[in-house]
């Protein structure tokens, strides 16, 4: 019914596919929200934000190249948009693609270098390459900047014992 009455205008339709696509992520309908935003994207192709959300969906749900695809895709339209770099980053990262991982994160650096998700995101692909002591100061100043996080206090835990120190894990 909204979207009868989104007006004439194609972004306005295509923003209010995306807005319904998010509703139905928020309520773990995946499938779709996936839709809405697809519809999106095909009435407004450079609609902002759908492709990473469409990206951001792909990479909750495992599918890591379409998640690349969609992230990528958003990077294109606006390079700047950090969380769109930090999900590729993971993406890529976990795809085993360690080179593009950091040329993603060396981006977002340029555009938030005091973010825990740019500090989280390079300590992952440290210890990803076994650079324990790196990943460790990465993952030291994203606890200093968002001590709340729980991801990077167990990732610091698990390259510490990784380092042989086990009593500073605990």
């Amino acid at each position: 019914e909204l979207v009868n009455h989104a007006g004439s205008s194609t972004a306005n339709s295509a923003l209010i596919h995306l807005l319904l696509g998010h509703t139905y992520e928020a309520q773990d309908k995946l499938d779709e929200a996936a839709h809405e935003i697809q519809r999106a994207l095909t009435l407004d192709p450079h609609c902002h934000g759908a492709h990473f959300a469409q990206g951001f969906i792909a990479w909750s749900i495992g599918n890591l190249a379409d998640a690349e695809c969609e992230l990528q895709q958003e990077l294109d339209l606006d390079p700047h948009e950090i969380l769109a770099a930090y999900y590729l980053a993971d993406a890529l990262e976990k795809q085993g693609n360690i080179e593009a991982a950091e040329a993603a994160l060396t981006q977002m650096g340029h555009d938030a270098p005091n973010t825990y998700l740019y500090h989280l995101g390079v300590g992952k692909v440290q210890e990803r390459m076994k650079n324990y002591s790196l990943a460790e100061e990465h993952y030291q100043q994203a606890i200093r900047l968002a001590p709340q996080q729980q991801e990077v206090h167990f990732r610091l835990a698990v390259v510490l014992r990784a380092q042989g120190k086990t009593a500073e894990a605990h």
